[in-house]
């Protein structure tokens, strides 16, 4: 029985953990989403990042073929 629990609660921890991080790569950037909407400033900086896992998602985009739109 207690295998079976210690079992259950490593596999909670490891989904937690792995929807709680993102990596950003060189190439890429990246935006937080809290419910459909923007949270915090753009990532840059290329690394491991944290989230709040079920929560917030991550839209990754292009950084080297991103064409401006201006007036």
């Amino acid at each position: 029985m207690k295998n079976i629990f210690l079992v259950v609660q490593l596999f909670l921890i490891i989904l937690i953990v792995n929807g709680g991080t993102y990596t950003v790569y060189e190439h890429e950037q990246a935006i937080k989403l809290q419910f459909g909407k923007v949270v915090g400033e753009p990532i840059y900086e290329p690394g491991l990042h944290f989230k709040i896992p079920f929560i917030q998602s991550v839209r990754k985009f292009d950084k080297r073929v991103l064409q401006l739109d201006g007036d």
